[in-house]
């Protein structure tokens, strides 16, 4: 399946090596799923939803926008519509939106996920949280914390934890002290110890 898809999709070599590992992923755990639950349709059926919402926040991270749609697409989970959106001019151009809504129910609970796809933009929300994701640019939001990937640059942020990497150096800040990495220099902070090492 990966090779159509990396036809289908005009995947770059990079994206077809990690969707192929991702589909193997796949491949794997649906076989777990049938054996462990052959008897159990409802259920089975839960489990494959469940890894499906799952792996669409993986190739969601891998794919670009339209190639998520067109995933979506090739996988008969999305339609395309077109909806009337407004140009500089105040008249109608056309863009394409794609809108999909899952179900999980695992363990006896409900989690409706809503995506929606316009144009170079994808954006996918749960009462769980959501993640946004435009040309290279990631957001990803839930109770625990959120996720900021733009460019070269990445940001986490959790109640305790905040961690902020870019090409000029990484930091890492915990209740239990500092930690800062540059080109050429490390410097380490906490309640008992003050490092600094120079290169």
């Amino acid at each position: 399946m990966s090779r159509q898809m990396y036809n289908e999709l005009e995947l770059n070599e990079g994206q077809y090596i990690k969707i192929k590992a991702l589909n193997q992923a796949r491949f794997d755990k649906f076989s777990e799923i049938e054996k462990m639950y052959s008897n159990d349709p409802q259920m089975r059926a839960s489990k494959i939803s469940e890894v499906n919402e799952q792996l669409d926040q993986e190739f969601a991270q891998v794919l670009t926008p339209k190639q998520f749609t067109s995933y979506l697409e090739f996988d008969g989970r999305a339609t395309a519509q077109p909806a009337p959106a407004m140009n500089a001019t105040g008249g109608a151009s056309s863009a394409t939106t794609t809108e999909a809504s899952s179900t999980n129910t695992s363990a006896g609970t409900a989690t409706e996920a809503e995506l929606k796809v316009k144009d170079d933009k994808v954006k996918m929300e749960s009462k769980d949280g959501k993640v946004k994701l435009e040309d290279d640019k990631l957001k990803a939001e839930s109770a625990n914390g959120e996720m900021k990937i733009k460019g070269d640059s990445e940001k986490l942020k959790t109640e305790s934890v905040k961690y902020k990497s870019s090409p000029s150096g990484t930091k890492i800040i915990t209740p239990q002290g500092k930690s800062k990495v540059e080109d050429d220099k490390v410097k380490i902070k906490t309640e008992t110890t003050k490092k600094k090492v120079k290169n």
